[in-house]
């Protein structure tokens, strides 16, 4: 309907126009277009990054967003939704272009330079412009900028490192390790903020499920990076960190968000007790009354207690070997990012609904 009523140019109309000979009245009425557009298009494109399809329209162009802040009838709210749709059209573009590389390994570095210098060029511009307002260092304002930027950080790398996975023939140890250790760095840094922000915090009470899924991804991806690469993140103190953040996502009505992350939370515990311990905690099931032992229900236990057959220390299965090098066995947990990993379906995340899950959702082999 937007489309229909010709609000996709209201901003280039507002912008082209003059303050001084238009009509005021029409000058409002093309600033409540533009406003509105701006606003659905947001809406529209996050809606699409969750429902994993293509974008229905296509990008603003972000020549005219800062200009139209300078008009007479924006007003300072709309500095939020503006600043929000650059850094999300910048993770676009980088990400589009991670996709249709070539040769990744050759691009990841560049472009995650390319990247950090325009994420940190749009933060520095926008912080310093909410300070002019007086905007409070700690307001939610100032503070989503930060979170922003850690998150597209944290999605380009996850795009880079399942591009490098694919690439079979590619000698990507090298640069996969580095972007594992950048995206260990930003998660961290994401949950350190989240944790230690009072705006954050208080305004999560009413946040769209979007926060919630990408704060969920958020310590689901630092479980899972703590226990395949501890190198990069201290197990206990990333434990400590989820846990920490956890009391914030129970206030989300959709409590099987929680439910998962504790999961993770007790297997993660679970897999540092010794194997005797481990064993004596699993439930053994009983054989039917008048029924023979062979014919009772058996219990078969968990995938890391059966012998594996050419695994790594962490009992996970190598399945793809092209980019493996025996030579390290650190590098032998890459076989978490095989098929349809949690970096390249993260937005399976949504679980608002009455189905189960388990892991194999967040990784193509399931389970931490």
């Amino acid at each position: 309907m937007a489309l229909e009523l010709g609000l996709d140019c209201a901003l280039h109309e507002l912008v082209g126009e003059d303050p001084l000979t238009t009509e005021r009245r029409n000058f409002h009425i093309g600033s409540r277009k533009a406003r509105t557009w701006c606003i659905l298009y947001h809406i529209e494109r996050e809606l699409a990054v969750g429902t994993a399809r293509k974008p229905r329209i296509r990008e603003l162009d972000k020549a005219l967003l800062r200009p139209y802040l300078d008009l007479p009838v924006s007003y300072p709210s709309d500095m939020r939704f503006i600043s929000t749709i650059e850094i999300v059209q910048l993770r676009s573009d980088i990400q589009s272009r991670v996709e249709s590389a070539t040769s990744v390994s050759t691009i990841s570095q560049s472009v995650l330079q390319e990247f950090e210098q325009k994420a940190q060029e749009w933060f520095q511009y926008w912080d310093t412009r909410f300070k002019a307002y007086n905007v409070d260092e700690d307001s939610l304002n100032r503070i989503s900028l930060l979170t922003q930027k850690n998150y597209s950080r944290i999605t380009i790398c996850c795009t880079i490192l399942g591009r490098l996975h694919k690439n079979a023939n590619t000698p990507c140890l090298a640069v996969m390790e580095e972007v594992v250790r950048r995206t260990a760095e930003t998660i961290s840094d994401q949950l350190d903020v989240v944790s230690r922000s009072k705006s954050y915090r208080w305004h999560f009470r009413w946040a769209p499920t979007y926060s919630a899924l990408m704060l969920t991804f958020s310590l689901v991806l630092a479980l899972q990076l703590a226990n395949r690469w501890p190198g990069h993140l201290d197990k206990a103190q990333t434990e400590r960190q989820v846990r920490s953040v956890l009391g914030l996502l129970e206030m989300h009505p959709y409590q099987s968000l929680v439910l998962q992350v504790r999961r993770m939370l007790e297997r993660s515990a679970e897999e540092r007790l010794p194997w005797q311990q481990r064993l004596a905690t699993w439930p053994v099931e009983e054989p039917k009354r008048g029924a023979s032992m062979q014919s009772g229900r058996q219990h078969n236990p968990p995938l890391e207690m059966q012998a594996p057959v050419n695994s790594s220390e962490d009992g996970g299965a190598i399945q793809h070997t092209e980019c493996i090098d025996s030579s390290n066995p650190e590098l032998e947990n890459l076989d978490w990012l095989s098929g349809g990993s949690i970096f390249g379906n993260w937005t399976l995340l949504e679980l608002g609904n009455s189905m189960s899950y388990d892991m194999s959702m967040f990784g193509g082999n399931g389970a931490i």
